[in-house]
């Protein structure tokens, strides 16, 4: 890790390192004149988690929009990609992030090409650094289905301004 600036007036100490592997650190802090500074209760968590995934059904056509609630995502669309994989990274179906911060995900499934009926896939965020967020359980189970939403009901509206 590389100290950038101490604020003694905050006393705020910005740092930057070139990133981790997911998991918890521990965190030594040694002053430049006075020597190593008692630090045993400090950790850095660089880990990330799905803690919610908004539905676990999507159509065959692709255009399902899913909603991921985890956390440690980065803020750039490319710095979490998703896709729904079915066999490890052979054959994933993309899942195009639309937006992104620290704690939710959305995106819009492909709709390149049609999914066979009943395909079962697993949801992954993948963190910047290549590595899956984790996903307990079998929340993030995708299955695609071939059952498209009816339209029960339409009304019509008059815009007086556009006649």
């Amino acid at each position: 890790m590389k100290v950038i600036d101490v604020d003694d007036a905050s006393k705020t100490v910005v740092a930057k390192f070139g990133g981790a592997w997911a998991g918890t650190y521990d965190v030594s802090i040694r002053h430049a004149q006075f020597g190593l500074v008692k630090s045993t209760a400090l950790v850095l968590d660089v880990s990330s988690a799905v803690s919610t995934i908004s539905r676990n059904t999507a159509s065959i056509y692709g255009g399902t929009k899913l909603t991921f609630v985890g956390t440690n995502y980065g803020d750039v669309k490319s710095d979490n990609p998703v896709q729904i994989s079915y066999n490890g990274g052979l054959g994933s179906t993309h899942c195009y992030v639309e937006t992104t911060n620290s704690t939710v995900i959305t995106c819009r499934i492909d709709d390149s090409e049609t999914i066979d009926n009943g395909k079962i896939g697993e949801a992954v965020v993948f963190l910047k650094t290549s590595e899956e967020s984790k996903c307990e359980g079998t929340k993030c189970k995708m299955t695609f289905t071939n059952v498209l939403p009816t339209l029960t009901s339409a009304a019509v509206e008059f815009d007086s301004t556009l006649n």
